[in-house]
């Protein structure tokens, strides 16, 4: 019951991480920064994707990410994208890994980027981020902000 990218993880230093997890955190460890933030006890909602909803995004990522992603990875850059999604599922924009033009275009922050740009996109909240891999630092302070 905890969030994914967590599950490796042993329990003892899952409340070290900052992460939000599914379930309240037992105790919170004190030295860690990111313990002071009320949020961190909170439960995330539910996750209510259907099979369906699932393979819509699996097929976007292996049809329409991937591919564009191995080019880039082939010009020098990172394996990493992520796309904008309308709240039906529907790319607004995909993008990946940028490295070679700036250290900080992350597959994330680059998308993000390039998703600003667009004169007609949705409005940030009736929209969904879709990352391929767990986000770093970086990208999940971009995707946050």
């Amino acid at each position: 019951e905890i969030h994914a990218g967590l599950a490796g993880l042993p329990a003892a230093r899952r409340k070290h991480t900052g992460k939000r997890t599914r379930t309240a955190m037992s105790s919170p460890c004190p030295s860690c920064p990111m313990s002071s933030f009320p949020s961190l006890a909170e439960p995330l909602p539910e996750l209510t994707a259907s099979a369906e909803e699932l393979k819509q995004i699996l097929t976007l990522m292996e049809e329409e990410i991937l591919p564009y992603t191995e080019k880039s990875v082939a010009e020098g850059n990172k394996v990493f994208g992520a796309a904008v999604l309308t709240s039906d599922l529907k790319p607004v924009i995909y993008d990946t890994n940028h490295e070679t033009l700036c250290p900080l275009f992350h597959g994330e922050v680059y998308t993000i980027n390039e998703w600003a740009k667009l004169e007609e996109k949705p409005p940030p909240a009736a929209s969904i981020f879709l990352a391929t891999h767990e986000p770093c630092c970086l990208c999940i302070s971009a995707i946050v902000w």
